[in-house]
């Protein structure tokens, strides 16, 4: 597989394999019973089992890219053709989390993902491309959420007035700002609301209006939409994720794949933002448009 494709689909099995154990306090899961079987050839009610067989879990994209909509699980062609011929046991390995990655089997998994922290998804990206260039630096820059929690509580009052707010990170990489931004204003939502819980158009209409994220890396971007769509899911019910949400498409929206110089110089994201925050790749070499401005 191209490594655009691994990094993809390792993100996109790890959204499925949350909303796969994700239970409600009546043991309600956000995947109906037996939703799975549909997809194997065997019939197993197991995710992993689609990535062992060739072909299944294009199927299963496939159903959730039209249940969900939005373009999460959307694959390309190009993506399918690589999907339906490559070898994915290692992705399956992953998700059953039974054994170590020298083949030692343990007693009990080794993580629960209805438990999954939104943050483990940024430090996937820190694994699989800031680590990756720390000799032919890309100006990649992972930052601690609790660095991004205490420059939050500096810049984004707890209070009703900060849902007016509109919201950049001009660098946003794999979204842990964009995040914190997110759950932050769902709070501010909830003290305008006499404390209710938002349901998943309000939550959807926070995202729309007030998140906002740039990044010439399309690996972040990506990481960035997931990462948003956990937060999301995080503040619904299992059963009303799977009977009532549907995503929006933030890439090309909201989410830009671009150069933040180049985004300025051509005045198409032409928003007024009221917060800039972010972490930004504090790298001496320019090159594109932003060399040439400089």
């Amino acid at each position: 597989l191209s490594e655009t494709t691994v990094n993809r689909i390792l993100v996109m099995a790890i959204l499925i394999k949350y909303l796969n154990d994700r239970k409600d306090s009546s043991g309600n899961s956000v995947f109906p019973k037996g939703f799975l079987r549909q997809f194997s050839s065997d019939k197993k009610d197991e995710l992993d089992t689609l990535f062992l067989e060739k072909g299944s879990c294009i199927k299963l994209f496939d159903h959730l890219s039209k249940h969900f909509n939005g373009g999460i699980f959307e694959l390309t062609a190009d993506e399918k053709d690589e999907l339906s011929q490559a070898d994915l046991s290692l992705i399956a390995a992953f998700l059953k989390g039974d054994q170590e990655p020298d083949g030692q089997m343990l007693f009990w998994p080794l993580y629960s993902f209805e438990d999954l922290p939104v943050e483990l998804i940024s430090n996937i990206y820190e694994e699989f491309l800031a680590k990756k260039d720390k000799n032919e630096s890309k100006g990649i820059v992972y930052t601690p959420p609790m660095l991004v929690e205490f420059l939050m509580d500096q810049c984004l009052p707890l209070e009703a007035e900060s849902l007016s707010l509109k919201i950049l990170d001009p660098a946003c990489g794999s979204g842990i700002f964009p995040v914190c931004a997110f759950k932050r204003l769902i709070q501010c939502w909830r003290i305008a609301n006499n404390w209710k819980k938002p349901d998943y158009q309000d939550l959807k209409a926070i995202l729309k209006k007030n998140i906002f994220g740039i990044d010439k890396e399309s690996d972040a971007i990506l990481i960035t939409v997931f990462s948003l769509s956990l937060a999301l899911c995080d503040e619904l019910e299992p059963l009303v994720i799977w009977n009532e949400l549907k995503f929006d498409n933030l890439q090309g929206t909201n989410l830009q794949t671009e150069d933040f110089f180049e985004v300025i110089e051509s005045g198409k994201f032409d928003n007024k933002f009221d917060l800039v925050i972010g972490n930004p790749p504090f790298d001496s070499n320019l090159s594109g448009r932003s060399a040439k401005k400089i």
